[in-house]
């Protein structure tokens, strides 16, 4: 069975039923797809078939070569779209080798060539040439590397077993794996197409993975390498430029296939166990999982041989010190860089680090460190507020470090003093009254309670201190918490601002009423400075 998927969520696109022995690969001219199967006895010929890009059968045919084995097995496929002398490359692995191409629009075989077992060819889509390892295990002893120009020639050097790709941008060809007594092991090199064989660097990988199992290039100039490994469920992303690990990451199932999306450079994974296909951003962030496929995913393919485009690059973003902090204003402030890219800048603020506020968009652009500032305003003074910068370009949302600062005190009034002791005071006696923007709490919301100290009729004239309770409790089975500004429930505390009761947590109901009530303690009213509110979810 063949099967296409989305690149970009892996939904299943189609599928048809055909036979094969694992040789897939994906024409990066008209994106048709080309798969085949070995006679399954000796000296039969093999199957090749062709599918267009939506599924549907453009031919089929045979390829043979006058040998013991003919086309026992055909179990790999390249394809070379773009060279004067184009055409689609089966290869044989099981029963010897063989190297046969055919023509893309007519499945025609145009040539065949014995080998030894090899794996899958890699073809250089400016000249055509053909490129592929022995990869016999422990039943023959080929240790060779072929090279095959376009109309059918042969040449082949010594090499250590293993797999192999090709940048089609630059032409380097790469090399490694296979953990055999004649395998290339964890050795990943560069090897000159020049002289066949010729190796231009090569850098052991043993210290940072257990086995070498698949490869695979980013094919645009200077694409990292990405070198999979079944024994560390890991994928490392080399620098061919200076040789050296990027970075690596772990994959959620052994990497025994890998395949890498030209346009941004996303890798696919498959096990050879599951019914499973994982994507994996460039630098390991899991992008999709399509979990069942309807049988053991054995191979993947994506448009090899086209020159593709890297991933915009992301910006970057840090957090500095707010400044001009007053009592209901300040001044948020941070870094970004663009890095080329045109981004979206703002400031999430609020006071706790759920934020719950954000400032008005700002767009930079170019490829240096540009200072961002935002003003904010409507702040509750002698209060603690968390803010961040984010940024965000074609190449993904980066969230700056969180930081804080704290509103200074308001002025306080003067009060006015009596001329008569035991006359009716001027100044109204201390008491304080409450006002809520909702009568409920909605779960995940937050309902705002305006805590106003002195008399309603007049501005407060003494020094208040506010305290509130904040009660929590289950009726009729409903459990329930609320919580203030602080993340604090049930708790006695000093607040000189509105407070902020979130309902974070419910069991059977969405909503919670709140009902707001004052202390009824006359002591409280009696010219104290202390003013005591209670609020009660009702």
């Amino acid at each position: 069975r063949i099967l296409k998927l989305d690149a970009a969520d892996g939904t299943l696109q189609w599928y048809t039923l055909l036979g094969n022995d694992g040789a897939l690969a994906v024409d990066p001219g008209d994106l048709s797809v080309y798969t085949a199967k070995g006679g399954h006895n000796y000296g039969n010929d093999g199957f090749v078939y062709k599918l267009d890009s939506a599924g549907n059968s453009s031919w089929n045919s045979t390829i043979s070569l006058n040998s013991y084995c003919n086309f026992f097995y055909v179990t790999n496929v390249a394809v070379d779209a773009f060279s004067s002398n184009p055409g689609v490359v089966f290869s044989e692995n099981g029963c010897f080798g063989a190297l046969a191409k055919s023509d893309r629009a007519t499945g025609a075989q145009q040539w065949s060539i014995l080998t030894y077992d090899i794996g899958r060819p890699s073809i250089d889509p400016s000249t055509g040439e053909i490129y592929a390892v022995t990869n016999a295990g422990a039943q023959y002893d080929a240790e060779t590397i072929y090279g095959v120009d376009a109309g059918g020639l042969l040449s082949f050097a010594n090499s250590c077993e293993g797999y192999t790709d090709l940048n089609p941008a630059d032409s380097q060809l790469y090399r490694g794996g296979n953990s055999g007594t004649r395998g290339c092991g964890t050795t990943l090199a560069q090897l000159n197409t020049g002289t066949l064989g010729l190796t231009n660097w090569s850098m052991d990988l043993a210290g940072n993975i257990g086995s070498f199992d698949s490869l695979a290039v980013q094919p645009w100039l200077g694409g990292y390498v990405y070198v999979a490994s079944v024994a560390s469920s890991k994928i490392l992303v080399v620098d061919p430029i200076t040789q050296r690990v990027v970075t690596s990451f772990n994959t959620a199932v052994a990497p025994k296939f890998i395949a890498v999306n030209p346009i941004g450079g996303n890798v696919y994974v498959a096990d050879d166990t599951h019914p499973t296909v994982f994507a994996y951003g460039p630098t390991g962030a899991l992008l999709w999982i399509n979990p069942n496929l309807g049988g053991t995913v054995t191979n993947l393919a994506t448009a090899r041989g086209l020159v593709g485009t890297p991933p915009s690059p992301t910006a970057t973003a840090t957090t500095t010190a707010a400044t001009s902090v007053a009592p209901a204003s300040a001044t948020l402030n941070g870094t970004v860089n663009p890095n080329g890219s045109s981004t979206t800048v703002y400031f999430q603020y609020g006071t706790t680090a759920a934020y719950g506020s954000q400032t008005a968009n700002q767009v930079f652009t170019g490829s240096a460190v540009q200072n961002v500032s935002a003003n904010v305003s409507g702040l509750a003074p002698n209060t603690t507020y968390h803010y961040r910068i984010i940024a965000i370009n074609a190449g993904g949302t980066i969230t700056g470090s969180d930081m804080s600062f704290a509103t200074s005190v308001g002025s306080t009034p003067t009060p006015t003093p009596t001329p008569n002791p035991s006359a009716t005071p001027a100044c109204p006696v201390p008491t304080a009254r409450i006002a809520s923007d909702r009568g409920s709490i909605p779960k995940g919301s937050t309902a705002i309670i305006s805590i106003f100290p002195g008399a309603a009729s007049a501005p407060m004239c003494q020094n208040v201190t506010i305290h509130y309770t904040v009660k929590t409790k289950a009726l009729a089975g409903v459990d329930f918490t609320l919580t203030d500004q602080f993340g604090q429930d049930a708790l006695t505390q000093v607040v000189n601002g509105p407070l902020f009761l979130t309902n974070l947590y419910t069991s059977r109901k969405k909503t919670l009423s709140v009902q707001i009530v004052l202390q009824k303690d006359s002591a409280y009213y009696l010219g104290n400075t202390k003013a005591t509110v209670q609020l009660l979810a009702k």
